[in-house]
C-alpha cells in the first residue's frame, strides 16, 4: 500500500505508530429504518479475486475462503451519501477514507466505512442491514460486536473528544463510559469485543495497555481489569517495542514479547531495510506460530512524501522467522485490517471493484 503526505504528517503518523505498535484501514450502503435496512445492489460473487493467494501466486493447495466479495463502484466524493452499492473513499491533507474495519461473526460481516461514516452488516454475502453513524452523533474508526450489538470507537461530534458507543439491534445508540475509566479517552487507540468483554487499548506506557471491561454491566465503576501490552480475542498478549535511535521515537529495529494462552512465551526480533513505523501481532495460528504486522516508511528524496510499505511476517513459537506475505496495493488506501476471529485470521482488501474479507492461513507466507 502506498500514500504520499508530507513529512510533518510522517513524522507524527511514526510517532503515533511507535507510541501504540499497531495501525489501522475501511466501505458500502443500504437505507436505514430503525438501524435495518433493505438489500442494496448484488454483491460479487465468492470466488477467488485478484490479489488472493492463488492469484499472486501462493500455492494452488491454499483453500482460504472468500467470506465476502462485495461489488465496488467507486466514487471519489466525500461528501456524497453514496448509492445502493457503491463504495464511497476519500480524502483530505491528513488521511484517506473509506472501508476502515470489520469484524466477522460466523457468515456475518459487519464491515465500517469511513467515508460514508456507517456499518454496513452483510449476512451470506448479502448487505442486509445499514446503520448511518452522523445520525448516532459519531464519527466511526473501529468496531466491536457482542452478540449482534455494535460497539463503535470513535470522535463524536459534540467536542471531538474520542468517543465509544453501543448500538443495538434495534439501532437505539447507547454511550458506554468505558473511555472514561481507560486513562482517559486521549489514550484510547483500539477496541475488540470477544466472550463477553470489550478490549480498550491504550498508548499508556512504553508497550501499551489494555483494559478489559465486563460487558454485563457497563456501568459498573470498577468493572475492568488492565494488562501491559494488547490482548488479541483468542487470550494471547503481546508487547510491542520499537527501538528509538538517533533521538528519534522510531527506528528500524522493534521486538515482540508474546505470552501464548498456554503460558509459553515467544520472543520475536524484526530488523527492516526502511524506518519502522509501526509493528503488531495480528494472530496466532494452531501450532503457535505467529503471524505479525510491520509496516516500512520510505522517505522521499527531498522528505516531502512518503511511501509506506505493509508485510505479514510469519515466526515459528521458537521466534525463528518463517516467511512473509507483501498485501497488495489497495484501491482505496486506508490502511489495511487483518483481524483473529474464532481462531482464524482474516484480510480485508479494497480491489479495483471489489471489497473483500479473505480468511488467511499459513500457505499465504513464502520463505
Amino acid at each position: 500500500m502506498k500514500r504520499a503526505l508530507s513529512i510533518a504528517l510522517a513524522l507524527i503518523m511514526l510517532l503515533a505508530l511507535a507510541a501504540c505498535g499497531t495501525e489501522q484501514v475501511k466501505e458500502t450502503q443500504p437505507s436505514e429504518t430503525q438501524g435495518e435496512a433493505s438489500a442494496p445492489a448484488e454483491s460479487a460473487a465468492a470466488e477467488t479475486p485478484e490479489g488472493s493467494p492463488e492469484a499472486s501466486g501462493e500455492p494452488e493447495d491454499s483453500q482460504s475462503p472468500v467470506l465476502l466479495s462485495a461489488e465496488s463502484v467507486w466514487e471519489y466524493d466525500f461528501n456524497s451519501d453514496g448509492e445502493s452499492g457503491a463504495q464511497l473513499y476519500g480524502e483530505d491533507d491528513f488521511q484517506s477514507y473509506g472501508p476502515c474495519d470489520f469484524y466477522v461473526d460466523g457468515e456475518t460481516v459487519y464491515i465500517l466505512n469511513s467515508a460514508a461514516n456507517a456499518v454496513t452488516v452483510y449476512v451470506s454475502g448479502k448487505a442486509e442491514r445499514y446503520i448511518e453513524l452522523d445520525g448516532k452523533g459519531i464519527n466511526g474508526m473501529q468496531l466491536g460486536v457482542n452478540g449482534g450489538d455494535i460497539y463503535v470507537l470513535g470522535v463524536n461530534h459534540e467536542d471531538n473528544g474520542l468517543a465509544l458507543v453501543r448500538i443495538g439491534k434495534d439501532g437505539v445508540k447507547h454511550d458506554t463510559p468505558f473511555t472514561e475509566f481507560a486513562g482517559g479517552a486521549a489514550a484510547a487507540v483500539s477496541l475488540d469485543v470477544f466472550g463477553g468483554k470489550l478490549y480498550l487499548s491504550t498508548d499508556e506506557g512504553a508497550g501499551g495497555s489494555t483494559y478489559i471491561f465486563d460487558l454485563s454491566d457497563e456501568n459498573a465503576e470498577q468493572n475492568y481489569t488492565s494488562v501491559d501490552g494488547a490482548v488479541l480475542s483468542d487470550g494471547t498478549r503481546y508487547v510491542p517495542n520499537l527501538t528509538p535511535e538517533g533521538g528519534f521515537g522510531f527506528g528500524q529495529t522493534a521486538s515482540l514479547a508474546v505470552t501464548h494462552t498456554d503460558g509459553e512465551t515467544t520472543d520475536i526480533s524484526v530488523t527492516t531495510e526502511h524506518i519502522l513505523g509501526g509493528i503488531g501481532l495480528v494472530g496466532v495460528f494452531p501450532d503457535g506460530s505467529c503471524c505479525v504486522r510491520v509496516v516500512e516508511v520510505i522517505l522521499g528524496m527531498d522528505y516531502t512524501d512518503y511511501t509506506s510499505v505493509e508485510t505479514f511476517m510469519l515466526f515459528g513459537k521458537d521466534g525463528e522467522y518463517l516467511g512473509g506475505y507483501e498485501a497488495p496495493e489497495e484501491t482505496v488506501n486506508t490502511g489495511r485490517t487483518v483481524k483473529l476471529f474464532g481462531g482464524e485470521l482474516y484480510i480485508l482488501n479494497t480491489l479495483e471493484d471489489t471489497t473483500e474479507v479473505v480468511r488467511m492461513d499459513e500457505s499465504w507466507f513464502k520463505a
